[in-house]
């Protein structure tokens, strides 16, 4: 995810990440590669929609609890114009999630756009 995490800021993105993942190395390969995939569908939404505004990115979990992924952004001032198919990546996340038996959450706030996604840590 490090390099999905430079790679926004390399492309002038504000993204603050939070990460405390008790001992990651025992996440199974199928779950960091949803994760990764859902963490990349929900960076790609944020430069659609809300583009200029910061991102904040949190990772959270150990194997008991889960993997915990949080993405946050204030909306813009000027709203992007809707791209066409506007919500399909939403639709798609959220098939993604049912598949490896997590859950998603996604609220827009007068303020901001929050999505969070809980996934079972497999070894």
């Amino acid at each position: 995810m490090t390099h999905l995490v430079e790679e926004t800021r390399a492309a002038g993105v504000e993204l603050r990440l939070r990460q405390q993942l008790d001992e990651p190395h025992t996440m199974s390969p199928a779950v960091g590669r949803t994760a990764y995939r859902l963490l990349q569908e929900a960076l790609t939404n944020h430069r659609k929609h809300a583009p200029g505004t910061p991102v904040d990115v949190t990772l959270t979990g150990d194997a008991r609890a889960g993997l915990a992924i949080a993405v946050t952004n204030p909306l813009p001032a000027d709203p992007a114009r809707p791209a066409p198919g506007s919500g399909q990546g939403l639709i798609g996340m959220a098939e993604r999630v049912d598949l490896a038996g997590g859950r998603l959450h996604h609220q827009k706030t007068p303020t901001e756009f929050r999505l969070e996604i809980w996934l079972p840590w497999t070894t």
